[in-house]
């Protein structure tokens, strides 16, 4: 089914301008308490939009992320390049970590003034239990910066000394299968960017260039919330094409998935029943889309609450009290009342063609 008419009409726009080319959006929303992220459940909803595109001569795909799954870019690109020899990803704003990625495996990176790129070293989430809570997170930059800070800026040379700084960070913050996850990732995240640039960037005269890229991006920003605009991008050896004609769609489009998934507006439950006991919502977190399909990522919630007193009866109070200190005690006694609890009960959370 088509997708709704102001951002079919954007996205026909832009492929007007972008002659022999068709446009795919995968946009994944991060507003605040409702976020999602690329991940492989993506990969046949994809599929099925190519399949409507047949061979095309270039592709566009159009990405908003705050990052995923680091294992979902490299089958992505692999798929979309069985369509098409020329993939351009264009990036309104935001596309970080795994977006990244995926912008690493295209021919031309067409960027707003507002693009964001990252740096995509893997962050990992302890399960919880032995030496770290639970949800700590975790980078290769990490341990790697805390072994070059030993080295560089304490001074610390001897082995000797290097292995009790390294004993300590195991004894203290990470266990052994840490480090093995850690270096694991470490190759992996280098393999899939050599892996990702190779798609377009053939032949040993590009062997530097790619070396110089990968280190960029994975080792000397030294943060995973970096974010690398167009001119720096360009700067370090990327395909990047800042195209006038198409910017201001660009970012009109950005501008209908913002409303569409109220990524300005925090989710608050609270505020979303606005005086009401009861409410069903629904609502859309991300999208798969172009001219002739469109998938929602959907979850629908249903709220409810029980009333709060509308007066308090305050009883056994002494004689000849004024009605305005009373009046007074019983506004103190409800602002004490803890706010409406609210239950929320999600009844679908994943995607569906609209």
């Amino acid at each position: 089914m088509p997708i709704d008419a102001t951002r079919l009409r954007i996205i026909q726009e832009i492929q007007a301008k972008r002659k022999d080319s068709k446009l795919l959006i995968y946009f994944t929303g991060d507003r605040p308490g409702r976020e999602t992220q690329i991940a492989e459940d993506c990969i046949p909803l994809i599929y099925d939009h190519l399949q409507r595109f047949g061979n095309v001569k270039n592709l566009d795909l159009f990405i908003y992320t705050r990052g995923g799954i680091i294992f979902a870019p490299w089958r992505l690109v692999t798929l979309v390049r069985e369509f098409t020899d020329h993939l351009s990803v264009l990036v309104p704003f935001r596309c970080h970590s795994a977006g990244t990625l995926i912008a690493l495996g295209a021919n031309e990176i067409v960027m707003t003034n507002m693009g964001e790129l990252s740096p995509v070293d893997p962050q990992f989430v302890n399960p919880g239990g032995g030496l770290n809570p639970a949800g700590d997170r975790r980078s290769v930059e990490d341990v790697v910066s805390y072994i070059a800070f030993a080295k560089e800026k304490v001074g610390i040379k001897e082995q000797a000394q290097l292995g009790a700084v390294f004993g300590k960070l195991l004894s203290e913050r990470l266990t052994a299968l840490d480090i093995g996850n850690i270096h694991r990732g470490y190759n992996l995240i280098r393999y899939l960017v050599r892996q990702l640039l190779s798609t377009h960037m053939t032949g040993k005269k590009y062997d530097a260039r790619i070396k110089e890229i990968s280190n960029f991006m994975t080792e000397k920003l030294h943060a995973h919330e970096y974010k690398i605009g167009r001119k720096e991008a360009k700067s370090i050896g990327l395909n990047v094409v800042p195209l006038k004609d198409i910017e201001k769609l660009m970012w009109d489009l950005y501008r209908e998935y913002e409303k569409l998934m109220e990524l300005r507006d925090p989710w608050v439950p609270q505020k979303a029943l606005t005086g009401q006991q009861n409410l069903e919502l629904k609502q859309v977190r991300a999208a798969i889309e172009s001219e002739t399909l469109s998938h929602h990522f959907v979850s629908e919630v249903s709220l409810s609450t029980s009333p709060r007193p509308s007066q308090v009866n305050i009883q056994n109070l002494p004689p000849n009290i004024p009605k305005e200190a009373i009046e007074q005690l019983a506004q103190q006694i409800m602002r004490q009342i803890s706010p409406q609890q609210v239950a929320v009960k999600t009844n679908f959370d994943g995607w569906r063609e609209v």
